[in-house]
């Protein structure tokens, strides 16, 4: 989407730790889950899950709670320093993972492109 959203952050670390080429991967399910989360918009998914008012509720009590558990994980994190080096760059799974975790953002950011 071209936006700074988790995942372009994340290939943009993923890249400098692992190098270009160990990232590409990566990228490629970054793209992978941004194109699932585009086709699911253009399809109708979304609207058709926010017309259900108890659905909507439900999906706004879930995201909020997302970002509550998200806002713990970062305080409570240790520092950098007291990680070992990873060895392994992210996974092919990795990149399909972090858009899928972040499809309300997606969502919300091609609806609006979409209007």
């Amino acid at each position: 989407m071209g936006n700074p959203s988790p995942a372009t952050i994340s290939l943009t670390a993923a890249g400098s730790a692992y190098g270009v080429r160990r990232s590409f991967a990566y990228l490629a399910r970054i793209i992978v889950g941004t194109t699932i989360v585009l086709v699911a918009v253009a399809t109708g998914i979304t609207a058709m899950l926010l017309a259900v008012p108890a659905l909507r509720a439900v999906l706004i009590v879930i995201s909020a709670a997302y970002i509550l558990w998200l806002a713990y994980h970062i305080a409570t994190a240790p520092l950098l320093a007291a990680h070992a080096v990873a060895k392994n760059a992210p996974s092919l799974f990795g990149g399909t993972l972090l858009e899928a975790r972040h499809l309300p953002f997606g969502w919300q950011g091609a609806r609006s492109v979409d209007r």
